[in-house]
């Protein structure tokens, strides 16, 4: 797979990779601040399993709205995501079930809504959890079904920001063996020299793709998948891509894909809040940016995130049509949340908005997937857990709810399907989005309704409107009958709403 944006002298062949895990590519540590991991993982333990089972790569990206080609974005240059879209189904109406990292990525590999869990933020640790003991993660189930695993990256919810955030919330008994380590998730950020504390920045460094989180992520799987191609074993394989998770500080070759004066900023109404609750107008935290003259500047480096992120892809696709295996491997490929970069005066995620809300998602198996294939019709991230068990041949646990498997749609791409999915915010927050229609209603009783065949911005709320209330009551039938309190510890005290809780 050609990737013409990759400079060819920072690849580095599978063969001269070090061997073992843990350990980090060459790098010029004057000009570097990147630490593979504190802790070294473990050898593999292969399970015992049938190999006639498909295999599973599941690749998860975090904060990836949909700038991306295949989603239709005119400034995004991500090939590989291209690449891997012609070769099954895209998703153009996909959604997550929370607007955080944390939440989401409990839900989806749970199958478990925040509305019954009470994981509504990032700092609820399911492993605390009471409710969590007899369910098993979507890793677990697969490696307690006799397939192999080993994963490498974001999988679980984990971050870089601040000391402590890099191990994450891991499942250790998901895996037969993890990069950096089974209970450290992410090694240390590029950071330029002067920075101390990372917040919302970004810049070029000095350094080497394979010096990145995403390099060195890529780098693992790929030496991984190597040393288990010829095993008649099944395997389920997580790749977690970290950018374009802020900060943006990625190499100066990413940066140059996007002359500043080219890039686009979105669609922006200066007055866009004025039919939303102001309770409801979250933190505005774009606007001082926006404010500064440096709203091109973010956009410029989210973007070069997002072709870190898919530089990524790319090396996983290679690896994997040179593996012999590719014709009976099902790969999965979806972003956690959507980001925003000033719609509504907001950055990042956090909001019930719709770029906030939606997501790529993209399904290839083999056998079942027509190359080139799309559906329009909503899908949620709740979906992954009972489509991916379906496509493997597995039964379905029990515990599953919220979503449904999306066989019949990768099998019949034009068929009709009446169906909303659901997104949470925060206890009794929630979000519908229907195929024309994103209907929301908030704990305090505030509404907020956009017609998205005739305003994809989400610039005019139609919530008061009579005619549409019919609308509201249908979709409304999606909400939820539980909406349990958000969990904390014992003996913790209570937490405050998480709707203004930056990342």
């Amino acid at each position: 797979m050609k990737k013409a944006y990759f400079h060819a002298g920072l690849a580095i062949a599978l063969s001269g990779l070090v061997a073992g895990c843990g350990q980090t590519p060459d790098m010029d540590e004057s000009v570097t601040d990147a630490d593979a991991s504190p802790v070294q993982s473990t050898l593999i333990r292969p399970a015992a399993g049938q190999g006639e089972r498909p295999d599973v790569l599941l690749i998860m990206v975090d904060d990836l709205n949909t700038m991306i080609a295949p989603m239709g974005d005119s400034q995004a240059i991500t090939p590989n995501m291209t690449e891997l879209a012609s070769r099954g189904m895209i998703f153009t109406n996909a959604h997550t079930i929370a607007p955080q990292c944390n939440a989401i990525r409990t839900a989806a590999l749970f199958g478990r809504r925040p509305s019954s869990s009470g994981v509504y933020n990032n700092g609820q640790d399911w492993r605390q959890m009471p409710e969590f003991e007899n369910y098993a993660s979507l890793p677990r189930y697969f490696r307690d079904s006799g397939y192999m695993s080993f994963g490498a990256g974001k999988i679980f919810h984990a971050h870089t920001f601040f000391p402590g955030g890099h191990p994450g919330f891991n499942d250790v008994n998901a895996w037969d063996d993890f990069w950096p380590a089974l209970d450290w998730q992410l090694p240390d950020e590029i950071k330029p020299a002067a920075v101390n504390q990372l917040q919302f920045n970004w810049g070029p460094v000095v350094s080497n793709y394979e010096a990145t989180i995403d390099g060195m992520t890529s780098n693992y799987v790929v030496q991984r998948m190597g040393e288990t191609n010829a095993l008649n074993q099944s395997r389920f394989i997580g790749a977690g891509i970290y950018r374009p998770h802020a900060p943006w500080y990625n190499p100066q070759e990413f940066f140059d894909l996007y002359p500043l004066e080219s890039v686009q900023t979105p669609p922006y109404l200066e007055n866009d809040l004025d039919d939303i609750d102001p309770a409801h107008h979250s933190t505005e935290r774009m606007k001082p940016i926006m404010e500064a003259g440096a709203w091109e500047e973010a956009v410029q480096a989210y973007l070069s995130s997002v072709s870190v992120a898919d530089a990524a892809v790319g090396r996983l696709l290679d690896a994997l049509d040179e593996s012999g295996r590719a014709d009976n491997t099902i790969i999965i490929m979806m972003g956690d949340h959507g980001y925003q970069l000033g719609e509504k005066n907001q950055r990042e995620k956090e909001t019930l908005w719709e770029v906030a809300l939606q997501v790529p998602l993209i399904i290839v198996a083999p056998g079942v997937t027509s190359p080139g294939s799309r559906s329009d019709v909503p899908v949620s991230s709740m979906d992954l857990y009972p489509t991916l068990v379906e496509l493997a041949g597995l039964e379905a646990p029990n515990h599953l709810e919220g979503g449904d498997s999306l066989m019949p749609l990768l099998e019949n791409p034009d068929m009709e399907w009446d169906r909303a999915v659901l997104s949470t915010w925060g206890q009794n927050n929630h979000s519908v989005r229907g195929p024309r229609y994103r209907y929301t209603r908030y704990a305090d009783g505030a509404e907020e309704l956009y017609d998205h065949e005739n305003d994809t911005n989400e610039w005019t709320n139609l919530a008061d409107d009579p005619a549409l209330e019919a609308v509201k009551q249908r979709l409304s039938t999606y909400f939820p009958a539980v909406n349990v309190e958000p969990w904390r510890a014992p003996n913790t005290p209570q937490q405050p709403a998480p709707s203004l809780a930056p990342e």
